[in-house]
């Protein structure tokens, strides 16, 4: 199955992993789908990831953005 991923999805998964929005990066993780997005898609998703507020409330790493991007990508 092929899945489109918004970006503000992705971003609540990251920030929020116990929530629903965080099954989806666990089923990614597990192959249960090919995700789709366009490619600015995974520069919005750094970018916002990489806002101080964001980084300093939830505690977004630079691995952890590398991870999420490396999980797109593959």
């Amino acid at each position: 199955m092929r899945v489109v991923l918004d970006t503000n999805v992705l971003v609540s998964a990251v920030i929020l992993p116990a929530g629903r929005t965080g099954l989806v990066l666990l089923h990614l993780r597990n192959g249960a789908f090919v995700p789709l997005h366009h490619p600015t898609t995974l520069d919005e998703l750094a970018s916002v990831l990489h806002r101080r507020h964001i980084r300093d409330k939830y505690g977004i790493t630079d691995p952890n953005v590398k991870d999420i991007a490396e999980l797109l990508l593959a």
